[in-house]
């Protein structure tokens, strides 16, 4: 009897050990966007705004015509992880987790023939451009926002022998408008048009613009947004939490 009640209190001693219940990290997101610019150049007409010019900014758009306008050809990829958090039920807020960053992957542009001064060059104005993304889902539609403002130093030579360079956004202008029509904002919705799979978002901007008198800039972007667990290793997507 006296062992049993040693036994009884000897377990009553022993530390208790609490098993929780393993809870799933949250949820986290990539995006990642490609845009290419191409514009075939030639003799045409004075063009309309934002085209006068090269920069966001904007300059003189006056022209006497015939204009030359000169062929360029960029690609530019930019990308940011996002985290994702709850703002009100059905409704999650989208930031930044790290910075992001666009860069160049080519800058070409030639002359369209002959001319008192042309292009010779064209290169990146920084090697990285800061890239930031904001945005909301709520009811299964995604709305991101963008920020960042790539330039261009485009470097020119003229018949006399001078030569000079100026800052362009050849890039940013296309691009923008390719996406909302406003040479100033870039930003896009995605639905369930664009899901291609759970978690896996695409949309595609494939435009051409610039009627002078007839289109030459074309454009194509592409969006790409995914969501991922970190505790899993590997680049595999789950589902994005307003989709569960």
């Amino acid at each position: 009897m006296n062992r049993l009640i040693c036994l009884l209190f000897c377990i009553l001693l022993l530390p208790t050990i609490v098993v929780d219940d393993v809870q799933a990290g949250p949820i986290m997101a990539d995006v990642h966007i490609t845009v290419h610019v191409k514009r075939e150049g030639g003799v045409g007409s004075c063009g309309s705004r934002p085209w006068g010019v090269d920069h966001i900014r904007g300059g003189d758009f006056q022209c006497h015509p015939p204009k030359y306008w000169y062929n360029y050809f960029l690609i530019a990829k930019m990308g940011q992880k996002l985290k994702i958090t709850p703002s009100t039920q059905d409704s999650y807020q989208i930031s930044g987790f790290e910075p992001g960053g666009l860069k160049y992957e080519k800058l070409e542009h030639t002359s369209d023939g002959n001319r008192v001064c042309s292009p010779t060059s064209i290169r990146s104005a920084k090697e990285y451009f800061q890239f930031n993304t904001t945005g909301v889902a709520s009811n299964g539609q995604l709305r991101l926002s963008f920020s960042t403002t790539p330039e261009e130093i485009s470097k020119w030579q003229c018949r006399g022998g001078h030569g000079y360079e100026r800052i362009t956004s050849l890039l940013l202008i296309d691009w923008a408008i390719a996406m909302t029509g406003s040479q100033m904002i870039t930003s896009t919705e995605l639905t369930s048009q664009q899901l291609l799979r759970s978690g896996f978002y695409v949309r595609r901007y494939v435009t051409s613009m610039n009627p002078s008198p007839s289109n030459r800039d074309y454009v194509t972007v592409q969006v790409q947004f995914t969501c991922f667990d970190p505790q899993k290793t590997g680049n595999k997507f789950v589902a994005c939490p307003w989709q569960q």
